[in-house]
């Protein structure tokens, strides 16, 4: 683990929506769109994996997960992504990790070294979030010595910055357009591949975007 997060062990949770409802504006292929938010969740989650101590992701039909990297799936309660990543965190509780970072599961160019600049950037006993690249959003939210998942206070979707700020977290500022940069649209991937994309979605740019 790297030296940014030594002192501050975490656990992170990831919840993906149902595949078939994934990745909508991209268009096109339904497979490829399924196949793309796959790929997305790998390199988000083989990022995690270098700096957080436990990684539980939340889903139905993940079982490829399980068989590339070496995290713990949990099925999806059927309500939210917000419900969803409370359940993550609940686990990641019990099993010793007071420190979670909720994170969405469309990074492809997530580095380790800025999810250990961000979390090292959070104050002691607080919630910090991670604005996306458009400002409105939020791709992280972590928080310090939970007691339970509700502390987190995970409110995620639409207009989730100002929900984040309203609900007490704080904003720590900070560069890291890697991992701002959550995919939605063909445009969004193209800005990511200028980045430099994890090796699951790499392979897929070009049949979806037409570009290599």
């Amino acid at each position: 683990m790297p030296s940014a997060t030594d002192n501050h062990p975490f656990g992170a949770v990831v919840a993906l929506k149902a595949l078939g409802r994934a990745k909508t504006r991209i268009g096109g292929d339904p497979r490829l769109r399924e196949r793309l938010a796959m790929a997305m969740l790998l390199d988000t989650v083989g990022a995690l994996q270098r700096v957080a101590e436990r990684i539980v992701v939340v889903g139905v039909g993940l079982a490829p997960v399980t068989a590339e990297v070496p995290v713990e799936v949990v099925e999806d309660p059927g309500q939210d992504l917000n419900a969803a990543l409370i359940v993550g965190a609940d686990r990641l509780l019990r099993q010793g990790s007071g420190n979670v970072l909720a994170c969405v599961a469309d990074l492809p160019a997530l580095r380790p070294s800025s999810v250990a600049a961000f979390v090292g950037a959070a104050p002691d006993r607080s919630r910090t979030f991670l604005r996306d690249a458009a400002g409105t959003g939020s791709t992280m939210l972590f928080g310090r010595a939970l007691r339970t998942g509700n502390d987190l206070q995970p409110g995620f979707e639409g207009a989730s910055a100002l929900r984040h700020l309203r609900s007490g977290a704080l904003d720590p500022g900070g560069a890291w357009p890697d991992a701002r940069l959550d995919v939605d649209t063909i445009a969004d991937l193209r800005r990511a591949a200028d980045l430099g994309l994890g090796p699951a979605t790499r392979p897929l740019l070009e049949m979806i975007t037409g570009t290599g």
